[in-house]
């Protein structure tokens, strides 16, 4: 088991000095070790800054405000209702006409979330490249080492 171990760490050995003299030799330590410059996004802090994305969520809140209107109306109007038979009637016609709004609104709402996305990714990719990035991580991924690039990020999303 040693001779065997021993034969293959001489081999790994020769392997490595081999690889190391036919490698270019280069001035930079990027080039020697091909490293990728690194940064990173606080994703929240964008979004946080966000005027269009503060307008979404105001919109979405006041719709789905206005939904809990038609929900207590419909529950006074079904109250109201001399026979059981008509409560259960009213009642499957109001629970489908609030299930329409909610996924109208929940539509909509992924759609100008999809649309804020792209534009935020648009403004990441963006930022890299001009800054000679290859790699941009979310901040909550990142424990050490990268550049934050939120404020320029946040500069073009707006």
């Amino acid at each position: 088991m040693k001779k065997f171990l021993m034969i293959v760490s001489c081999f790994a050995l020769m392997l490595v000095a081999f690889d190391a003299k036919s490698a270019p030799v280069s001035n930079t330590a990027s080039e020697q070790f091909n490293i990728n410059k690194i940064a990173y996004v606080d994703m929240q802090e964008v979004l946080k800054n966000s005027k269009e994305y503060n307008d979404i969520t105001k919109e979405r809140k006041a719709k789905i405000d206005e939904l809990a209107k038609f929900v207590n109306a419909a529950k006074e109007e079904i109250k109201k209702q001399s026979t059981e038979e008509k409560q259960i009637e009213l009642e499957k016609k109001y629970n489908k006409e609030l299930q329409n709004r909610k996924e109208k609104i929940e539509k909509e709402f992924s759609i100008k979330i999809a649309t804020l996305e792209k534009n935020i990714n648009d403004a990441i990719t963006s930022a890299a490249k001009a800054q000679g990035y290859s790699i941009v991580l979310s901040k909550n991924v990142v424990f050490f080492g990268g550049k934050d690039i939120t404020d320029t990020v946040k500069k073009a999303v707006k």
